[in-house]
């Protein structure tokens, strides 16, 4: 493979968390010159911007692109993913504990001023100007550092946490149709890395439950 600058650059757009950045770099590798790495990092970052404006089937085609030039990469391809979806979910897992707790204290100042006969406080809370973006740092990329911009201006915390939820199914989907269609998802190695994944899931979700009660 020729030198290929992009490539470096993208990858340390990657390490920073820069993804649009990124995301361009890789593509700009690829226009001078199919290789693994930069079909992989493209999958890569693409996997990452599922919270923003990138679905499944892109991320897939670029896996497929990179077996289909690289068929001896699977299992390189396989391990990257499986540490960037495994990432992935324990980061997405405490945004919805976050929610928790910005749900949870919403629902608390709302019952106080109902309490309190506080009307006008509460149509404050809930109007169109007030939107969650702007009290929740997430939706900007602060907060635990990762961006939901695909919820950037939904007004109820509810459904940014289901919304979260999915993007855990969709996350785990990728690895696990990888696997699928490459002959791994049978492996005890791959079912111990689903089996921890699973836990911590429904850990987060009976931990949620049990603060509706």
């Amino acid at each position: 493979m020729k030198d290929n600058y992009q490539i470096d650059k993208g990858l340390m757009a990657f390490k920073s968390q820069r993804f649009i950045e990124c995301l361009d770099s890789y593509e700009a590798a690829l226009t001078k010159e199919y290789s693994k790495d930069a079909w992989l990092g493209l999958s890569l970052v693409k996997l990452h911007l599922l919270s923003e404006n990138q679905t499944i089937k892109d991320v897939q085609y670029c896996l497929n692109k990179t077996i289909e030039l690289y068929p001896k990469s699977k299992k390189q391809v396989l391990n990257e993913l499986m540490k960037n979806v495994k990432y992935l979910v324990y980061k997405y897992i405490d945004i919805i504990a976050q929610l928790e707790v910005e749900i949870s204290e919403a629902q608390q100042k709302q019952a106080l001023a109902l309490l309190a006969s506080a009307a006008s406080a509460v149509m404050g809370a809930s109007s169109s100007t007030s939107k969650w973006s702007n009290r929740f740092k997430l939706a900007t990329g602060a907060g635990l550092g990762y961006s939901l911009k695909k919820w950037a201006d939904e007004e109820k915390m509810e459904v940014v946490q289901q919304g979260v939820y999915d993007l855990i199914k969709d996350t785990c989907m990728v690895v696990s149709n990888f696997a699928q269609d490459n002959g791994f998802k049978d492996g005890k190695e791959f079912s111990n890395y689903f089996d921890e994944i699973n836990a911590s899931v429904e850990n987060i979700q009976m931990s949620t439950s049990e603060e509706d009660l």
